[in-house]
């Protein structure tokens, strides 16, 4: 009985903290491209919501749930599966108003007080319930703890449901004001209306994170039936990226023979070249990919990632010479992606001339530039400042790294040794002294 009554209560704080823990640990796809595409799209909505484009970042998680959701502040992360199950853009950018008018709201600042509120309310339950059960009256305390239970979940999705309802009018706010419909939003939640029948197993997580009811889906057809922008759907281009970011992740994360027979159905160039070409690529049937990919750029002569692909595949099977050819094509083509300049960084630290690795240290600073969060890029900055010889901006690099991943023991010591090599007083210097103070605060609070 006390096994049974502990694991409930568990699963209680499981799902009251799901939020708080959704944005560790999760399968994040980076990709150019398709980030391209969703930033250049979400401009105007995020302008409505006056929201700074640099401040908001969209993640995709490779994930084939049907799912988006807000975390850790300004951060929209986006499931394949929302991409690879929606119909059109319109649905896409929807979900999106609605997730921005969650950051607008200020509701995972909400969310955390009322699962607070929703633990504390089951926390009381248990201990109500132990305190029978040491009486020895089990019953009485699993009844206790039960309710506990009940009364935390009724709170926190109490609160939730307004939250949505708040999100959905906000967003509804973004997309009338940046002159679109809200037809793609209708059509998701219509779509998600036919999943509450089904048992929560087999919902989308979208269901349970994001509770729907009828005056929800009634308040967007009111919307609708009175907005000038009903009958607006998204450009052409826009239609024809949503086909790219569709073809693109269906090649990467189904099954080859699933890719070639429904793109091969399809009949629609350059969408079907393009998910053969991943598809291929992902299977490890190079002499294929680069045929096809052979067929687009000679198509698409001053399309970027065509040639990223090629480099992709190249760098895959060792050909670095090709790979630094295709993956400098790219850049040249689109010279501010940070995403770009890292990946030709790293071909051309793997060549390991001097020549190429100046020309990396270029690329790799630039792209911290935009993004001064990603470790990956700070290991590789370190790696190449450390083949030149430059020991003092090697560790200092590394010493980002290590306190970007909060890994602050191997920080300070990393920072404590780039300042016996630069110049004191230097910015670099100065930046190590930083990092050095920051993690030692850090270890403090950890002890």
């Amino acid at each position: 009985m006390k096994m049974k009554i502990f694991a409930s209560f568990i699963f209680v704080l499981i799902q009251l903290n799901i939020a708080g823990v959704c944005a560790r640990g999760i399968p994040i796809l980076r990709d150019a491209e398709i980030e391209n595409i969703l930033y250049e799209a979400t401009r105007p909505l995020l302008n409505a919501a006056n929201l700074n484009p640099k401040s908001v970042k969209l993640y995709l998680v490779n994930d084939q749930s049907l799912n988006a959701f807000v975390a850790g502040g300004q951060k929209i992360f986006i499931h394949t599966g929302l991409i690879l199950n929606s119909l059109n853009f319109d649905q896409i950018l929807g979900v999106l108003a609605h997730e921005m008018g969650h950051i607008s709201g200020g509701h995972l600042i909400r969310a955390s007080q009322a699962r607070k509120t929703s633990s504390t309310s089951a926390l009381m339950g248990l201990m109500l319930g132990s305190v029978a059960i040491m009486a020895g009256s089990p019953n009485a305390g699993a009844a206790a703890i039960q309710l506990g239970r009940d009364v935390g979940i009724k709170k926190y999705l109490s609160f939730s449901r307004i939250q949505e309802i708040a999100a959905d009018q906000a967003g509804l706010k973004y997309l009338e004001k940046s002159g679109q419909s809200a037809i793609g939003l209708l059509e998701f939640m219509e779509t998600l209306q036919n999943q509450e029948l089904l048992s929560k197993n087999h919902q989308d997580p979208y269901v349970r994170t994001h509770p729907l009811n009828q005056n929800r889906i009634q308040s967007i057809r009111f919307h609708i039936k009175h907005s000038k922008y009903s009958n607006i759907r998204v450009s052409k281009k826009l239609e024809e990226d949503y086909e790219v970011m569709k073809a693109k992740i269906f090649g990467y994360t189904k099954p080859l023979s699933e890719t070639l027979r429904i793109y091969t159905k399809l009949k629609t160039k350059p969408f079907n070249k393009y998910a053969h070409a991943m598809a291929y690529f992902r299977v490890g049937n190079m002499d294929k990919a680069i045929e096809l990919l052979g067929q687009l750029t000679e198509e698409y002569p001053s399309n970027p990632f065509y040639e990223e692909l090629n480099g992709q595949i190249f760098l895959k099977f060792g050909q670095t010479q090709k790979a630094l050819k295709s993956l400098k094509k790219s850049v040249k083509l689109m010279p501010d992606s940070p995403l770009l300049r890292s990946e030709l960084a790293d071909v051309q630290i793997q060549i390991n001339k001097p020549e190429y690795l100046k020309e990396a240290i270029i690329h790799l600073e630039y792209s911290l530039l935009k993004e001064r969060n990603n470790p990956r890029m700070w290991r590789q900055l370190g790696i190449a400042y450390g083949r030149l010889g430059d020991l003092g901006k090697s560790w200092q690099a590394l010493s980002e790294e290590s306190f970007i991943r909060g890994q602050y023991q191997d920080a300070l010591r990393h920072a404590k040794r780039a300042q016996r090599k630069l110049k004191a007083g230097s910015s670099s210097w100065l930046r190590a002294e930083d990092i050095s103070l920051a993690s030692q605060r850090h270890l403090k609070i950890e002890k």
